[in-house]
């Protein structure tokens, strides 16, 4: 079965991108759209510089993906990493969520992301973690 939408959980690490790596390719060979996901939180006073940025991040990795004959959209959101994740995996009809096994955080380093965790506990899409 064919992957028709594939959502991808990005946060510029290098689990991330391996991660968005492989979706790209699923999505190459079935054809797939794929929605890149990043979530920002913080201080309200440097929430606009990071939005700013991560939508930078993220426009840059949409340019390499369409450059390479890819259907890419891209969302930033504030908010929680994991409920961001399940809201656009549901809201597109997402056939497949893929994420790295950790995060930027030291701590998330040592054990699997905390993000991809709570995915594992609240996403009704199949989950592809990626080492």
């Amino acid at each position: 079965m064919p992957f028709r939408r594939i959502v991808v959980a990005t946060d510029a690490s290098e689990p991330a991108d391996r991660a968005l790596d492989l979706a790209a390719e699923l999505a190459r060979t079935g054809g797939a759209t794929l929605t890149l996901v990043t979530a920002v939180s913080g201080l309200e006073m440097v929430l606009d510089a990071e939005q700013q940025g991560a939508a930078r991040s993220l426009a840059e990795r949409a340019t390499r993906l369409r450059g390479q004959d890819l259907l890419v959209e891209t969302v930033v959101q504030v908010g929680s990493a994991s409920d961001i994740v399940t809201e656009v995996a549901e809201a597109t009809g997402a056939d497949l969520v893929v994420a790295g096994s950790t995060g930027k955080g030291a701590l998330q380093r040592v054990v699997l992301g905390s993000v991809t965790t709570r995915l594992l506990h609240v996403l009704r899409r199949p989950l592809l973690v990626v080492p």
